[in-house]
């Protein structure tokens, strides 16, 4: 196998993933008054793409193994 074959793009997909969920997760801390439902919905997309980068980074750890 060539180098090339070997890499494995969900390490830093999963590392982009956890980036920018916290990006916006804080974007919602923030903008808390901006809520039209009640909810704070950056933070809940931002908390649910940080919890998928972190299963995607687990899972190239894992592979690495």
């Amino acid at each position: 196998m060539s180098g090339a074959a070997k890499f494995d793009v969900r390490a830093p997909l999963g590392a982009l993933f956890v980036l920018l969920g916290g990006i916006i997760a804080v974007a919602g801390v923030m903008t808390r008054n901006a809520m039209p439902t009640g909810l704070p919905i950056a933070l809940v997309w931002g908390s649910v793409m940080m919890v998928f980068g972190a299963v995607v980074s687990a899972m190239a750890w894992r592979a690495r193994k």
